[in-house]
């Protein structure tokens, strides 16, 4: 029954199965659009541009050179849609790889004509049949869908690749591509020379051609396929349903020669288009191309190059471009037998690098490069490897620059410069570098030479057509003074606009020693520093360009620097030259130079006479003369000045004489209206000996300097008389000035005393006769104390006969305060006038107006006191002056000295050297040492550093008598100081002394010091000190070790205590280290039992690092122990019974950092073990003990697992019964 129903079922299904099938397949449909009248080929189609030809390269067809190439991207090249929207998604099947990549447009969205893609800045080599005049063609590509066909109004895809011909569609039946050429960046069609091979023609595909002139169209002897011509197009159809893989029969290659390249594509269905996509692609040539010849061009940069260019300097490097295409996708029975690259590169170039590229890749590992001094090739390791013949152009790239050492030296330029013109490199005037070069390629039996390349090296020039380098020195301004900073400027360039500079060398070494250039003044601008080297070399510099740097065009090198002319250049002309040179050219030179003139007048001041009576006639006469050789004071002007009111110059008696000829008219004269001076300005040069600017022949301004008049030496004469009253006694002084003036450039002479230069002045004094006073002060003492009293005396003569000093007044002053002036007393020739005189008076000072006049053999006398109240400075001056009506005074100083107190404190104890608990005793003695001086309150302390002392029983005396109880005594809340203030005045016979005793308590031992001082109110504090020693007490260990019995028998515990004790009173041991030492192995220390307690009590066993080795123990403590302290060990050992019958020693053992080691012994005596009832061993006896494992689980398991297979083998009897 089941069965039955089945077999209904499957009836049914095959029924739809049919029907569906029949409902799907249509009746036969032929498209055949663009195949039309197709006719197998043979022999008939032969001719008119038609040729056999094959991938077998000895059956190829031969095409000339200038079809060989096709369009290829470049780095610039864009892919832009513009027309037609770009499908988001793919067509629903798989692809190729490749074709995923192309543009992809839907029919549904796009129709015919308005699908257009442009690739701009594509690359195309164009040369002759012959493969000369060879160049690269820059071209937008346009690629315009310009026909659709669908099969019955259904909708599909259509894709443009990369190339011309690369393009798709799945859905429709048939497309048409149109490729158009246009110059890059412009809408200028332009016709292009290339090929194409189009290859997978199988399965009842068919391809069409059109273009302005297909010149060679090739197919295989062997091809299997029909051709046929329609509306222009060359169509190739496949009249076969096999599908073959890139055979030569399923291919048709091309030659053409325009501006744009069409081509139709489709396939002869029995039925619609399915889902399965179709492409057209182009494959390896058919034809054998010829090569072209090859190209050389120079490159500076990156994208430019040519045949002829330009290097703008010697440093310049460029790159030969030796460029060979090959023609596009050469098959492999096309393959080239060799490919290589030649090229002799001139001698005086240096080879830097040698590269290989292949459509611009690196591909310099693929060929065989070897240079042999300058002649470079290059050979293609493998002609047989399909990636060399997968690229179009290759080119050698040789970079080189002049063969010039790195900063070669002024010798090796010249030997380069001889060199290249003995080559003939150089032009007639020698300002550029010409260099030819050819080099030649081998494509495959067909060596080719180059074109002739040339690098012209464009040279410095110092004017146009003149090489060289351009140099000028300059120091503004010409003249300058000894100690100017000249300011140097030397500027170095090349007035070729159209050449850098390079391995270029400035200097400036002529300087003269007497103009030194000044430490790190040459600054340098118009090149970076890292740029050059700057040599200063003796007292000069010389710059070097670096390396291979090119001083850009037209920018200038200016080198400033400062040099400080020294004296020693005064009179001097500083003449130096700068040089230039650079590589390829000769050395130019300027020269420049500076005049140091820095001239010092000297002026003297002459009169017959030194004293003169009132109305005699005073002559003076004054000399000018210039000090300094070969400079000279520009426009001489004097002034004369007669400082004395009531003198006056004779009018017509000024006469002026420059090197004895008498130039008064030719001066400018001016007088003073009353009489009391001139002014000349005498219009000469005041020189000294030569002045070298003057001389034609070394001067170079000498023409500008010798517009002046020189002299030597000017003179002046004139005569003044005293007219005045009242004179006598006076200086009648007359000064002469002559001031620096400006030099040429308007600077004005320094007044410089090192040089020297500058003017110069002089004065002359003459006297009227007059009386002549006399002081003379004197005081009783040299010395006085605060509070004595001083007596003075003044002593006033006249000195000069015949004469009288008229209305005397005295007078007398201290310099500071603290006195008082007291019993002022005049006498006059032994007769008291102290009461007809005027007397004003301070208590430092007082006036005396006598109303006296003096005579020569009187005397006068003034006596005072003065008392000495406070303390002054260590000297007291004061000084007495007498004046007259009718003649100068006279003043005389006395100083004495006002002694303040001086304190002096000594200290000393009974002994350098104590122990702590000891008593020491010390004692101050205190003084004053001034005479006549007081100290007033007089305290005393005393300070010990350290703490832990107590300073006992202070006792004062002051001159022998105890004063403890009336002094007020403070100590120190430590115990360690004190202070006394004792209430006692002391002048230079008292004595105060303090004694007391020092109980030393501090554990610190080695040295205290204790200071003590004295100070009173009107006393500086002085003080002194005095150390003794602290002896150490060293500290003393004991050790003691027991344990509890001495007998013990094997197994038995044994326990072991140790005591360390600190012995000594007042010590203390530091870091107290244990050492106990077992003799024996058969006893094994129990470390978990150690248990160390520490001097208060508690347990610091956790405290202690403790180090176990080979029964022996160390315990570093870190604990001091003071005076009686201890530190217990407490530790358990077990027995082994190796130990049986021996004597168990061990050495204990105690240390301090300051303690010297205490030891110990203690032993022990091992008996046998002791017998116990019941403890006997049964041996040999098996029985399991409590956690051991046994052979029970293994017995469950197994009873267990029988069950389990018992149950089931029943379960499955009971299912088959």
């Amino acid at each position: 029954m089941k069965e039955k129903r089945m077999k209904i079922v499957w009836k049914m299904i095959s029924a739809v199965m049919i029907f569906w099938a029949v409902l799907s397949c249509p009746g036969e449909v032929h498209a055949q659009i663009h195949s039309g009248e197709a006719r197998k080929i043979g022999t008939w189609w032969e001719g008119n541009g038609k040729e056999f030809s094959s991938f077998d390269d000895s059956r190829a067809f031969r095409a000339d050179a200038s079809y060989g190439f096709k369009l290829k991207a470049t780095k610039e090249t864009e892919t832009v849609i513009v027309k037609g929207r770009q499908s988001d998604k793919l067509p629903d099947l798989e692809l190729p790889a490749n074709v995923k990549k192309f543009l992809w447009f839907q029919t549904k969205e796009n129709q015919a004509g308005q699908i257009q893609v442009k690739k701009t800045n594509m690359e195309i080599y164009q040369c002759e049949p012959d493969g000369s005049k060879g160049h690269w063609e820059k071209v937008d590509l346009e690629l315009t869908v310009t026909a659709i066909e669908k099969y019955q109004g259904r909708e599909g895809f259509v894709a443009i690749g990369t190339d011309i011909c690369d393009s798709a569609y799945v859905g429709i039946e048939e497309m048409t591509l149109r490729s158009r050429f246009y110059r890059a960046g412009t809408s200028t069609p332009v016709r292009l020379k290339s090929n194409i091979t189009l290859r997978d023609i199988d399965a009842n595909q068919y391809i069409g051609v059109k273009a302005d002139s297909v010149k060679g169209q090739y197919v295989s002897k062997n091809t299997k396929l029909s051709y046929a011509q329609s509306d222009g197009f060359h169509i190739y159809y496949a009249d076969y349903s096999n599908n073959y893989t890139s055979e030569d029969f399923t291919c048709a290659g091309f030659i053409f020669e325009s501006d744009s390249f069409e081509y139709v594509f489709g396939k002869v269905r029995s039925q619609g288009p399915t889902k399965e996509d179709q492409f057209v692609g182009s494959g390896q040539n058919m034809v054998k191309f010829d090569s072209v010849d090859p190209k050389k061009y120079i490159s500076q940069k990156e994208g430019e190059r040519e045949e002829t260019s330009k290097i703008s300097s010697l440093a310049g490097t460029w790159t030969y471009q030796i460029e060979q295409p090959i023609a596009a996708e050469i098959p492999e029975a096309h393959y080239y037998k060799q490919f290589a690259f030649k090229d002799q590169i001139e001698e005086c170039l240096r080879i830097e690098s040698i590269k290989i590229f292949g459509d611009n890749t690196d591909v310099s590992e693929e060929f065989e490069i070897s240079q042999k001094k300058n002649l470079v090739s290059a050979v293609l390791k493998n002609p047989k490897d399909p990636k060399f013949y997968s690229r179009g152009v290759y080119r050698m790239e040789i970079q080189v620059r002049m063969q010039i050492p790195e900063n070669p030296s002024r010798e090796e330029l010249e030997a380069l410069r001889k060199q290249w013109k003995a080559h003939g490199h150089y032009n007639t005037t020698e300002t550029t570098i010409s260099i030819e070069n050819t080099a030649e390629t081998t494509v495959d039996e067909k060596t080719s030479p180059t074109n002739q390349a040339e690098a012209i090296i464009e040279l410095p020039e110092a004017a146009p057509d003149v090489p060289g380098m351009k140099i000028t020195k300059t120091a503004e301004p010409y003249e300058y003074q000894a100690g100017d900073t000249v300011q140097y400027r030397v500027r170095a360039e090349n007035v070729n606009q159209e050449s850098g500079t390079a391995y270029f060398m400035i200097q400036d070494l002529s300087l003269p020693e007497y103009v030194k250039i000044e430490e790190d003044s040459i600054q340098v601008s118009g090149m970076e520093k890292e740029n050059y080297t700057l040599e200063q070399k003796g007292n000069g510099w010389i710059l070097r360009s670096k390396g291979d740097y090119e001083l850009p065009k037209g920018r200038p090198v200016i080198i400033s620097y400062q040099a400080k002319a020294a004296i020693s250049a005064n009179g001097k002309l500083a003449d130096n030259t700068a040089k230039v040179w650079a590589g390829g050219v000769l050395e130019k030179e300027d020269h420049c130079q500076v005049y140091i003139n820095s001239p010092k007048l000297d002026i003297t001041k002459e009169a017959p006479e030194k004293a003169y009576q009132k109305g005699e006639m005073i002559a003076f006469q004054s000399v000018l003369t210039n000090r300094n050789e070969g400079t000279f004071m520009k426009d001489v002007k004097i002034s004369d000045e007669i400082r004395t009111d009531g003198v006056v110059l004779i009018p017509g008696s000024l006469a002026v004489i420059a090197d004895g000829r008498d130039i008064t008219k030719q001066c400018s004269i001016s007088y003073e209206k009353d009489g009391s001076g001139f002014h000349i300005q005498t219009g000469y040069c005041l020189k000294k000996g030569n002045i070298p600017v003057l001389d034609a022949s070394s001067g170079e301004q000498a023409s500008e300097y010798k517009k002046f008049q020189y002299a030597d030496q000017i003179q002046l004469h004139y005569q003044t008389m005293a007219e005045k009253d009242g004179l006598e006694g006076k200086e009648i002084v007359n000064r002469i000035k002559a001031p620096a003036v400006n030099n040429v450039n308007g600077d004005k002479i320094r007044e410089d005393d090192a040089i020297p230069s500058g003017g110069a002045e002089a004065e002359k004094s003459v006297k009227l006769k007059a009386p002549q006073l006399q002081i003379i002060k004197e005081s009783d003492q040299n010395v006085y104390g605060v509070g004595q009293t001083g007596k003075y005396k003044l002593k006033i003569t006249q000195q000069k006969e015949d004469l009288v000093a008229e209305n005397l007044v005295v007078s007398d002053e201290f310099d500071q305060d603290g006195v008082v002036i007291s019993k002022i007393r005049v006498t006059y020739n032994g007769e008291e006038i102290t009461s007809s005189c005027k007397i004003d008076a301070s208590e430092t000072a007082f006036f005396v107006e006598t109303g006296r006049n003096l005579g020569h053999g009187d005397e006068m006398e003034v006596t005072y006191q003065v008392l000495f109240q406070e303390k002054t400075k260590d000297q007291l001056k004061n000084t007495a002056r007498v004046e007259s009506s009718n003649t100068p005074g006279d003043q005389d100083s006395n100083i004495v000295t006002i002694q303040p107190p001086l304190l002096k404190i000594q200290k000393k104890s009974g002994q350098n050297s104590y122990k702590k608990g000891e008593k020491g005793t010390y004692e101050l003695r205190v003084t004053q040492e001034n005479d006549g001086a007081a100290a007033h309150g007089v305290i005393i302390e005393d300070i010990f550093e350290k703490k832990g002392v107590e300073i006992q029983e202070i006792r004062v005396k002051y001159n022998g008598k105890d004063i403890t109880g009336q002094c007020e005594i403070t100590e120190g809340s430590g115990g360690n100081q004190f202070k006394i203030l004792t209430g006692k005045d002391m002048g230079k016979q008292d004595e105060i002394i303090v004694t007391y005793r020092v109980l030393f308590q501090t554990e610190e031992t080695g040295n205290i010091k204790n200071k003590a001082y004295a100070s009173a109110a009107d006393a500086p504090k002085c003080q002194d000190e005095y150390t003794v020693t602290l002896e150490e007490v060293k500290p003393e260990l004991s050790i003691e070790k027991t344990s509890e019995k001495r007998d013990y028998h094997v197994g038995e515990p044994c326990i072991y205590h140790i005591a360390v004790t600190q012995k000594k009173e007042g010590a203390k041991a530091e870091k107290v280290v244990i050492i106990d030492r077992l003799s024996s192995q058969d006893v094994k220390i129990q470390r978990e039992t150690m248990k160390i307690t520490g001097p208060d009590g508690t347990e610091v066993t956790k405290q202690c690092k403790i180090s176990f080795l080979d029964g022996a123990y160390r315990i570093e403590t870190g604990i001091d122990l003071s005076y009686g302290e201890k530190i217990k060990i407490q530790y358990q050992v077990k027995i082994l019974p190796s130990s049986e019958g021996k004597e168990i020693v061990n050495t204990a053992q105690a240390e301090g950092k300051n303690a010297d080691p205490a030891t110990v012994e203690h032993d022990i005596k091992i008996s046998s073990p002791k017998l116990v009832s019941g403890s006997g061993k049964s041996f040999g006896s098996s029985s399991p003990k409590t956690g051991d494992q046994g052979p029970g689980g293994w017995i469950a398991a197994a009873v267990i697992a029988g069950a389990c297979l018992v149950f089931l083998l029943r379960k499955r009897y009971n299912r088959k019964k």
